[in-house]
């Protein structure tokens, strides 16, 4: 078991937005074939925005124990972003 933290302010009605999200990670997660979750998965954007599984290394193995669904509500092209901020084109 990990603890992680995350720290959220000035969100009207967090609470109830977080419970109607979180049953929808386990739907996610084990509803969709693994062609739909291949669909939502982004390598381009280094997996930092979409579906990703057994990408990240956890003592020097694929962690597979979870999956994690990333979203960036800051800008709507991940992927560009990263090139950008890296001085690709």
């Amino acid at each position: 078991n990990r603890l992680g933290i995350l720290a959220i302010t000035n969100v009207p009605n967090l609470s109830k937005l977080r419970s109607r999200l979180l049953p929808l990670a386990h739907k996610l997660a084990n509803s969709l074939s693994p062609e739909e979750l291949d669909s939502i998965t982004v390598p381009s954007a280094q997996y930092q925005v979409g579906w990703s599984h057994g990408k990240e290394i956890f003592n020097g193995k694929p962690d597979t124990s979870k999956g994690s669904f990333y979203a960036n509500p800051i800008v709507d092209d991940v992927a560009n972003a990263l090139r950008q901020r890296k001085g690709g084109s």
